[in-house]
């Protein structure tokens, strides 16, 4: 079936151009880009930016260091992965190449894990041996963390909070009362949080009231001589 040519900008293909010869596939450019694949592998040739036409980098240019500290099980279960995600995508030549490897990796790492058994274990058995070697390479990365959160400022304080065990009066008051271990009643609640605007109104209506009037023993009420410094009333 003949691909539908598309046109698509200097930019476009610029960018293409960048990300395939960055390390992504032609099917993955031409997907992100909406490319023609065919199309795509005609102009890589005759612009020459296909990757056979690249010079070899230089052997001081490879960056390789940071692959160093990779150990033997997480390589053989990248191609494991690898071969899964290739045979799930239909690509049966890259699922071959990366089942092989996968497999060459694990016969490799029982290898090594026999020979440390057989040198150094002879008593312990291969899944007891692998045990240990995971052990002891999570001793050492708890170690490099201990030493990476001591490097870390120090965090804030956190601001101090309230005892729960001292709402309990509040909400038990009569228990608290007969089970208080000193002998004595619980301290009064707190009063209210009152905005200022609601204290002032409390205020203006206590004074309007006056002063509480007292009782005598006969809970008759006492009239309160006249104050001289009260404006006379207005008839």
């Amino acid at each position: 079936m003949t691909e539908t040519y598309r046109i698509r900008s200097v930019e476009t293909w610029a960018q293409a151009r960048d990300d395939y010869l960055a390390g992504m596939t032609a099917e993955a450019v031409c997907s992100r880009y909406d490319l023609g694949l065919s199309i795509f592998r005609r102009r890589a040739s005759r612009d020459g930016w296909r990757r056979i036409d690249q010079d070899d980098p230089a052997p001081a240019d490879l960056k390789l260091r940071i692959y160093e500290d990779i150990p033997a099980d997480e390589q053989t279960e990248t191609a494991r992965l690898r071969y899964v995600q290739a045979l799930e995508r239909g690509r049966s030549v890259e699922a071959v190449r990366w089942r092989t490897l996968w497999l060459t990796l694990h016969a490799e790492q029982r290898a090594v894990l026999a020979e440390i058994r057989a040198d150094m274990f002879p008593d312990m058995t291969p899944q007891e041996v692998l045990d240990l070697i995971k052990e002891e390479e999570a001793r050492r990365e708890r170690e490099d963390d201990d030493v990476f959160f001591r490097t870390l400022p120090p965090a804030p304080a956190a601001e101090p909070q309230p005892d729960p065990a001292g709402k309990v009066d509040d909400v038990h008051s009569t228990f608290s009362r007969v089970h208080n271990s000193g002998g004595s009643p619980p301290p009064p609640p707190s009063p209210p949080l009152v905005s200022r605007a609601e204290r002032r109104r409390l205020l203006r209506e206590a004074r309007k009231a006056g002063p509480p009037q007292t009782l005598n023993a006969s809970t008759t009420p006492v009239a309160r001589p006249p104050d001289t410094r009260d404006p006379p009333a207005i008839a």
